[in-house]
């Protein structure tokens, strides 16, 4: 809608989502508004990345905005710079720490959280129906060297690039040859 619709005679070269309260990372990419936006903007051809403000179990009331505006414009000149493949989106995670107490930029992959720490909470919404919310409780898990995880906790910057694709080809070549012949 945006690039079709409300920018009218061009369009734009680059889409910028966010900066995000709160952190994109590991599986939770799948379910984030700021990532979609990017990926929106991937698949109209359009180069896009992604940004996101860690905070910590403090909440919202304490996130360090000076960090992704600091950091930032420095970022997108090197990913401009160095540019990237077609149909891959740039995820950009701004660590939960001042400015000045960063400490390093990461190219990572993308983590999974450890599902231990995963909860569900019941709750009940406005016209009295229940649902539940899932969430992590307050502590940290081990993520892998390497992993977006890693570097946020670590204090670094984390660049993740993420593909359009979500296919897993191998397990897909695998299946294709178990149906083989099959026919419902």
């Amino acid at each position: 809608m945006g690039l079709d619709g409300l920018i009218e005679g061009k369009r734009p070269d680059l889409v910028l989502s966010g900066v995000n309260s709160g952190q994109n990372l590991a599986e939770h990419v799948t379910l984030s508004g700021t990532v979609a936006a990017a990926m929106q903007g991937t698949q109209l051809g359009v180069p896009s990345i992604a940004l996101s403000q860690a905070y910590g179990f403090q909440g919202r009331a304490a996130i360090e905005w000076d960090t992704a505006r600091t950091h930032g414009p420095a970022i997108l000149k090197r990913l401009l710079d160095a540019q990237w493949s077609q149909n891959t989106l740039i995820n950009v995670n701004f660590p939960d720490r001042k400015a000045d107490q960063v400490t390093g930029t990461e190219v990572t992959v993308q983590g999974f959280r450890d599902q231990n720490i995963l909860h569900a909470e019941q709750r009940t919404d406005l016209r009295g129906k229940d649902y539940y919310w899932l969430g992590f409780s307050g502590k940290l898990s081990n993520p892998p060297v390497g992993t977006d995880l890693r570097a946020i906790y670590e204090g670094r910057i984390s660049i993740t690039p993420l593909q359009l694709d979500l296919t897993h080809h191998d397990a897909r070549a695998r299946l294709d040859k178990a149906f083989d012949g099959f026919s419902a």
